[in-house]
Formats: C-alpha cells, sequence, structure tokens
C-alpha cells in the first residue's frame, strides 16, 4: 500500500518550499521546520517625511491656487498646523541669519523652502536664484528653482532648469 506523503510533508517558513523530509531543517536553505518565522517589519508610514517632502508642498501649494483659498483654511489636521507653524518659524529663523550675513547660501535655501510651503513660488525663486549667484555650479540649487519655477507655473523655465542641473552634475 502506498505510503501517504503529506504526513511527512514539511513547509519551510523561511524559503515557504515544502519537503518530504523526517529531516528537522530544510534542505534548501538550512532552517529549522520548528523555528518561529521572522516577522517582517514593515517600515510604516512617515508621516512627518511625507508633510516636508517637496511633492507634498507643491502639491498643497498647486491645490491652494487652484481653490483660492488660504492656505490655514486647508490645513486642518494638527500635523500640518504643526509643519505650517515650523515653516512660519524656520522662515522667520533664515531671516534672521540673513540680516546678519546675507550671502549664506544655506539661510537663503532655509527661507525659499519655507516660501514654498507657504505658497509662495516667487519669493522661493528669488531666493534661489540669489543662492545660485553665491554658488553657480551647484546642480542641487538648479534642481531646487525648476520645482519652484514648476509651481509659480513657469514650466519652460523649470525645464531650463532641469537641463542646467543635469549638464552641471556630467562635469
Amino acid at each position: 500500500m502506498p505510503q501517504n506523503l503529506n504526513q511527512k510533508s514539511k513547509k519551510c517558513v523561511r524559503c515557504k518550499k515544502t519537503d518530504q523530509t523526517e529531516f528537522s531543517t530544510c534542505r534548501y536553505c538550512g532552517t529549522r521546520y520548528d523555528a518561529v518565522p521572522e516577522k517582517a517589519e514593515s517600515p510604516g508610514l512617515d508621516v512627518g517625511a511625507l508633510l516636508r517632502s517637496p511633492i507634498f508642498l507643491l502639491s498643497v501649494c498647486a491645490l491652494t491656487m487652484f481653490v483660492g483659498r488660504p492656505l490655514t483654511d486647508r490645513l486642518t489636521t494638527d500635523a500640518a498646523r504643526q509643519v505650517l507653524k515650523d515653516t512660519k518659524h524656520s522662515l522667520h529663523d533664515a531671516n534672521v541669519k540673513l540680516n546678519a550675513t546675507p550671502f549664506d547660501v544655506k539661510s537663503l535655501t532655509k527661507r525659499a523652502e519655507a516660501s514654498l510651503t507657504l505658497c509662495r513660488p516667487d519669493s522661493a525663486v528669488a531666493d534661489y536664484s540669489a543662492a545660485i549667484e553665491i554658488e553657480p555650479s551647484s546642480a542641487a540649487l538648479y534642481r531646487k528653482r525648476a520645482n519652484a519655477y514648476e509651481a509659480w507655473g513657469k514650466h519652460g523655465e523649470a525645464k531650463k532648469d532641469r537641463e542646467k542641473a543635469n549638464s552641471l552634475d556630467r562635469k
């Protein structure tokens, strides 16, 4: 009489292969059959990183411009209000530092990013342009200014800045 193959079949928790064996370890990966499967850690959603991302900020700016209401009317969650508050503090800090040292690229960039968050792409473009005058070989500054141009709706200027950034990367 044939032997029932399912009685001795074991499924590996690691490689998920089924083997018909009497042994206590998987012949494919060497994991013990009675081992507890490792719990896969899911990275989860980093809301803070999402709210700080340029794509999210540009989306909020675009929605605010199309709807025609101030940004504060559209931000209803506590996290979004906190981002707005932090952005205003960041803008203030950058202004204070720029009053002391007007040619600080980092402060100009910080103020430009805050301006973009507050849906002021024209101010952001002006600050990025000033930073580019100080540091003309920075491809990152050209990319950031291209994002500001996109938020402002000046797609031709954004394309030129992206091309310039790509040419600087090739050097």
